[in-house]
């Protein structure tokens, strides 16, 4: 049912001129890459070289999608509370929900937590919250999905949002986004809503599908996390590079460890995107 809803929504959207903008740049100057399914396109912007899913989607649509629609991915399987309670005393060790992997990347990257405050960007029903809380950050979460927001702020007694304007005033020394990005349907708008919820010095720690992977390059299209219907963007190294200065941000490249890469090194054999950008200097009137 879910796959019919998305042929109808994308064969609606496809008429319609403002659905063939750039969601990052709203630039209608596109290269036509591939086609997928034969509904959708991979298309690339000629002014910030983001790959995009054609026809994109209307930004009001986002949370109705991703209340009644999206499935099949880990974030959507919800225990009932009793379980995730036990999970969580017992740190989610041995489940699919354990993130002590990303909890040692942050650690390499930004050193210990000293009770620094992060925001959780998309962060579901707050696993991946709860294991950074107990590892010593002042961690928070945002999520668009009310209920499995309200699941976490309930079973697990943590502060998760699903409007970003409820954080408003607050600022964030690091800001994560763990395969969230890709998902979102106007890409500038949300790295905008970020980087003002960045305090001085805030880091941005980004982890997405990696559009620059030596299978991204082979397969194309063919490449599952490439587009789809949840996938609305497709990342690569060169984008971050080129793009995230306009938001205050400088990007830096890491391995999946921690590690930072070298120069001009790129993670061809990853598929995921480790990035930790720093805060700096806003340029406008790019």
């Amino acid at each position: 049912m879910a796959r019919l809803s998305f042929a109808w929504r994308m064969t609606r959207q496809r008429w319609s001129s403002d659905n063939a903008l750039c969601p990052y740049r709203d630039s209608q100057f596109a290269d036509r890459l591939q086609r997928k399914w034969l509904l959708i396109e991979a298309r690339r912007c000629m002014f910030c070289g983001l790959i995009f899913r054609w026809p994109t989607d209307p930004a009001q649509a986002d949370r109705e999608f991703y209340e009644t629609d999206y499935e099949g991915q880990q974030a959507t399987d919800v225990p009932d509370a009793a379980a995730a309670a036990a999970m969580a005393s017992e740190g989610f060790r041995g489940t699919s929900w354990h993130r002590a992997g990303r909890i040692s990347f942050a650690e390499c990257a930004l050193g210990k937590p000293a009770g620094r405050t992060l925001l959780d960007f998309g962060c579901s029903w707050g696993y991946a919250t709860h294991q950074y809380k107990a590892a010593g950050w002042a961690a928070h979460g945002f999520e668009i999905d009310r209920r499995r927001a309200e699941f976490g702020r309930v079973a697990l007694d943590l502060d998760i949002k699903s409007d970003l304007n409820d954080y408003s005033g607050r600022q964030f020394d690091i800001i994560l986004a763990d395969h969230s990005l890709e998902h979102v349907p106007r890409i500038g708008h949300t790295l905008d809503a970020l980087s003002k919820l960045a305090a001085p010095g805030a880091t941005l720690m980004i982890f997405v599908p990696n559009g620059s992977c030596h299978d991204a390059r082979r397969f194309g299209v063919g490449w599952g996390p490439l587009i789809g219907e949840t996938h609305t963007a497709a990342f690569t190294m060169e984008w971050f590079t080129r793009n995230l200065p306009r938001h205050g941000f400088h990007a830096a490249f890491r391995r999946p460890d921690g590690e930072p890469l070298r120069d001009g090194e790129y993670l061809d054999e990853c598929h995921e995107i480790c990035l930790v950008a720093r805060s700096s200097p806003l340029v406008t009137g790019a």
